[in-house]
């Protein structure tokens, strides 16, 4: 391959693997990922270049490859084990090698952006690296130079798979993929047959025409080009009807959305049902943490709970419908959300236990203190609730900064004029009975949903609120179904937040809005500063979400505490303590001392594995409708050849047949690569070949041609089994990725009937 050719073609191979690497993008999101994937990528390709400059066997190009790997990859990948930045240090290669093997796992159990975290920038590295070496050498050094068009397929393949469910422009990138692998292929073989056209022309002095040559060699190129181009044109107009005519009914699926989580909340109680441990002694009044930089009138979240089984209300469902917790190295993008940005630090005081206190729509989450890193190690988050755990729980003295984002939440006048949003939550399971009979009751007259939302939440404000302490109006804890009936269904509703906040959820799932609970602190922060939360503090509220404003936080608690007046019976109906569920010993919750007997979820792994199974199927089906798309020009030329042959070898009289014969001889000479003129005839055309076979064969089609004897099919037959035989050694000389190629050449096709025509009045002069 001339120096042209080699520039042109690595080229085209760079600008592929580049784009293949850069769809990495959306998992990073740092500027320090270019620089990673750019140096990768161009060390890659330049070290195959010298490998074949100096021409290196393949395994001094793999071990040079492997030592520039090792000093590279610490400051690029693990640039926080560097020495200095620049020189790696025995903990970096550690990191950096081990990485090679567990960092993939890491990389889809962790929320993008991951930015620059531990050594999760190995696998970008890793494989423009690789893909540089492995691609340029195979493109530059090999007898299948085409076979590197594979190797950014296959980067891009694996970028997709550990990316993220949503995409920018993602047919695009691949029709920019294909054009580009089309271009390097294109300018290769038009390369490739210039030299041997050269070499034709050195080893026969005066017999070809250069000029002829180069206009037909021109001719092919445009027509390869033109080729290459209506594939991509193909590929584009049968996607873009695909996505029109069949568009995708879910979410795009990728590696992270099956593989299991690191933190599973089901495996835990409803942090709601602990809610009224913090209203006893001594965590009523200790100091769980102090929080400075809250806004006033900002809540603090505990945790978002979803999901409703009729026994608790918990955090996600489970299945396709649980919560999806990550780790949470870099931040959560949260540009596109209104709102105005707010910093709080927290120190954690008598509070311990696994969910981490919250403010807003999380963005990053810094720890501070003896324990930062390890609880940064540790630390799950669901980005769609800001609900966020720390499994080993926190202890006194811990900090924690967070940076998020405050919704602007509408004033309750605009509550009448809301619509329900398109959220999707898992809801309820289970409807308590007496819910839909007390929501008519409350939002009789009102017609629009806001308007019927605005006259739920005024309903169960009417009520009375207690926690069932001393003085206070008698109050079971808990929000079973059973609870929730009670509280709706007796002359005068008592309960806490707890009770109250679930049904207004419940309520609020009935008008057509999607609910959640939140169970938090809502603290006095009118003075500023730092500001001591108590268990006194604690609170639940719901949030809806609506098509103005997104979600929207509503408090239904009741404001008055006065001991309503009742009868007897419904007394008894208050004072009645809850049906207790499904209690085993392991539902003693492990936070603030509270007991939750009614959560019990158990995830069933026959759900993850169909939801795998599923995947897989789809991917299958998208990946097999694709290469359908862009195998379809090749099998329509293998299709085309196989009728033309056909064709050639069963109409006529038998000399016509070995002509016809010899013409197909010609074909598979010509789609082998080999560059022979036009204008020559039957025994130029053999000489050039160098085989006395192809030379009989020739002598024996010009005797059928021109000479006296009448030809019979017992001689087709002869002429048609040397024509397999030299194509079978064509083959045979072309190697496994020759044949291919020979079989999906176009070059037979362009050999006109003036051409034929002219070498056979040559061959008779």
């Amino acid at each position: 391959m001339s120096r042209a050719a080699v520039a042109v073609t690595t080229l085209f191979y760079t600008l592929a693997l580049g784009l293949a690497t850069a769809t990495f993008w959306l998992v990073y999101q740092d500027p320090w990922f270019f620089v990673v994937a750019g140096a990768g990528m161009l060390g890659g390709v330049g070290l195959a270049l010298v490998g074949r400059a100096l021409r290196w066997p393949a395994p001094v190009v793999a071990i040079v490859a492997l030592v520039l790997f090792a000093l590279a990859g610490v400051p690029l990948a693990v640039p926080g084990a560097a020495i200095g930045g620049v020189l790696p240090s025995l903990d970096g290669e550690v990191q950096l090698f081990a990485a090679v093997v567990t960092s993939w796992k890491q990389l889809v159990t962790i929320a993008p952006p991951v930015g620059g975290y531990q050594a999760l920038l190995v696998p970008p590295l890793l494989l423009a690296f690789a893909g540089g070496v492995v691609g340029a050498s195979t493109l530059t050094r090999t007898r299948i130079p085409d076979a590197a068009a594979l190797v950014p397929v296959a980067v891009f393949t694996v970028a997709i798979a550990l990316g993220v469910e949503t995409v920018r422009f993602p047919r695009a990138s691949g029709l920019l993929l294909l054009a580009l692998l089309l271009a390097m292929i294109v300018s290769r073989r038009a390369f490739s047959r210039r030299a041997a056209v050269a070499r034709a022309l050195a080893a026969t002095p005066g017999v070809l025409r250069p000029h002829a040559i180069a206009g037909a060699e021109r001719r092919r190129t445009v027509r390869s080009a033109a080729l290459a181009v209506g594939i991509v044109l193909v590929a584009s107009t049968v996607g873009a009807a695909a996505a029109v005519v069949a568009p995708a009914q879910h979410a795009r699926s990728v590696v992270r959305s099956v593989v299991p989580q690191p933190f599973d909340a089901n495996a835990y109680p409803s942090p709601l049902g602990a809610f009224r441990s913090y209203l006893r002694q001594p965590t009523r009044d200790a100091t769980l943490f102090t929080v400075t930089g809250l806004a006033p009138g900002a809540r603090i979240r505990l945790a978002t709970l979803d999901a409703y089984d009729g026994v608790s209300y918990t955090v996600g469902g489970t299945g396709a419908d649980a919560a999806y917790f990550s780790r949470l190295p870099f931040r959560i993008d949260r540009s596109a959300e209104p709102g105005r940005a707010s910093t709080v630090s927290i120190v954690v005081g008598d509070y311990a236990g696994r969910w981490l206190p919250t403010i807003g729509d999380v963005e990053t989450v810094r720890f501070a203190g003896p324990r930062a890193a390890a609880l940064g190690d540790e630390l799950v988050i669901d980005p769609e609730t800001s609900t966020a755990a720390v499994p080993p729980g926190v202890e006194t003295g811990d900090v924690v900064t967070i940076d998020s984002v405050l919704p602007v939440a509408p004033p309750e006048s605009a509550w009448p004029s809301l619509t329900p949003g398109a959220a999707v939550v898992p809801g309820a399971s289970v409807v308590p009975e007496g819910l839909e009979v007390a929501l008519a009751a409350f939002t009789a007259g009102a017609t629009d949903a806001g308007e019927r939302l605005a006259a739920m939440v005024a309903g169960l404000r009417a009520g009375t609120l207690s926690h069932g302490e001393a003085g206070q109006a008698r109050s079971a804890p808990g929000h079973s179904a059973a609870r929730i009936t009670t509280l709706l269904s007796s002359e005068a509703m008592v309960g806490d937040q707890e009770q109250y906040a679930v049904a207004g959820a419940l309520m609020a799932g009935q008008l057509g809005f999607p609910a959640r609970v939140v169970v938090g602190f809502a603290p006095d922060v009118s003075a500023g500063g730092s500001t001591p939360v108590t268990g006194a503090d604690v609170s639940a509220w719901l949030e809806v979400d609506t098509a103005q404003n997104g979600w929207v936080p509503i408090d239904v608690t009741p404001t008055t505490t006065e001991v309503p007046a009742t009868s007897d019976d419904d007394d008894d109906a208050v004072a009645r303590p809850p049906t207790i569920v499904r209690v085993t010993p392991g539902d003693v919750p492990e936070e603030t001392g509270a007991a939750d007997p009614e959560n019990t979820h158990a995830a069933s792994p026959l759900d993850g594995v169909l939801a795998t199974v599923l995947a897989i199927v789809r991917a299958a089906s998208w990946v097999l409708a694709v290469l359908g798309v862009v195998a379809a020009p090749f099998v329509s030329i293998v299709v085309a050849k196989a009728r033309r042959r056909r064709r050639r070898r069963r109409r006529g009289p038998p000399s016509a047949r070995v002509a016809a014969g010899w013409r197909e001889f010609e074909d598979a000479v010509v789609d082998h690569g080999y560059g022979v003129p036009q204008s020559a005839t039957r025994a130029e055309f053999a000489a050039t070949l160098s085989s006395s076979r192809a030379l009989v064969l020739a002598a024996v089609a010009d005797r059928a041609a021109f000479g006296p004897d009448a030809v019979d099919d017992e001689e087709v037959g002869r002429v048609w089994r040397a024509v397999d035989e030299l194509r079978a050694a064509l083959d045979r000389g072309s190697g496994g990725w020759g044949r291919v190629r020979a079989r999906v050449s176009l070059r037979s096709f362009g050999r006109s009937r003036r051409a034929r025509v002219a070498r056979r009045r040559g061959a008779s002069s």
